[in-house]
């Protein structure tokens, strides 16, 4: 069989266009990952640990310190959890907040933003250790 190379590209564009809509963000909710976790951490940690997840929220730098990297996250459903955003990261937050400058426990406006899952943390406390974010819009 003889495939045209005018065929193959277009058989490349196609496939470059199914690629690129699959990868689109799905956002979730922390509250019902927190959730799951709290009835079955075994299971909760198969499904999420070790995976980029994705989360619609409010942001506020925690701290003072220039190019502080701890950020806490306020999520439209009133869930409420720590993040973490490397310096490099930062920039592409810079327009969610007023006057294009991250000032400290000041409020973003709402976006999208993509985290590692390192898995559940905490005794007292339970939450999700979540390094490595970025913004995903």
């Amino acid at each position: 069989m003889h495939v045209r190379p005018a065929a193959l590209a277009a058989m490349a564009i196609l496939g470059l266009c199914a690629l690129s809509a699959h990868a689109q963000t799905t956002v979730l909710s922390y509250n019902e990952i927190a959730a799951e976790y709290a009835a079955n951490p075994e299971a909760a940690g198969k499904k999420y640990d070790g995976r980029r997840l994705a989360f619609s929220a409010q942001l506020m730098r925690m701290g003072s310190e220039p190019g502080g990297t701890y950020f806490g996250a306020i999520a439209e459903d009133g869930a409420m959890f720590d993040t973490a955003f490397e310096v490099a990261e930062q920039e592409a937050l810079k327009a969610k907040f007023e006057g294009n400058e991250i000032q400290p426990f000041q409020k973003s406006s709402t976006l999208v933003f993509e985290c590692m899952n390192e898995g559940q943390v905490g005794t007292v406390v339970q939450g999700l250790k979540l390094t490595k974010c970025r913004a995903a819009e």
